[in-house]
């Protein structure tokens, strides 16, 4: 929360940035999975190999064992 913070008052310094603006862009992120519910889902990611799921947190198919390459901000 630090670190979000000290960011934020960083670029508002250094950048021009409003509250006003972080607030609408807080509001446009939300919306990305289709509800205004303060939470981000995001969709599963699957095996390029062989299709199943790929448990949260993990980058390896429990089913093959492949390796996925995972998008760097996927939560």
């Amino acid at each position: 929360m630090l670190i979000t913070e000290s960011l934020w008052e960083i670029m508002k310094k250094e950048h021009g940035y409003t509250d006003e603006m972080l607030v609408e862009m807080i509001k446009e992120i939300d919306l990305k999975d289709g509800r205004r519910d303060g939470r981000v889902l995001l969709p599963p990611v699957k095996c390029d190999a062989c299709g199943k799921i790929i448990e949260k947190g993990s980058n390896r198919c429990l089913y093959c064992g492949n390796t996925v390459d995972m998008d760097l901000f996927y939560r």
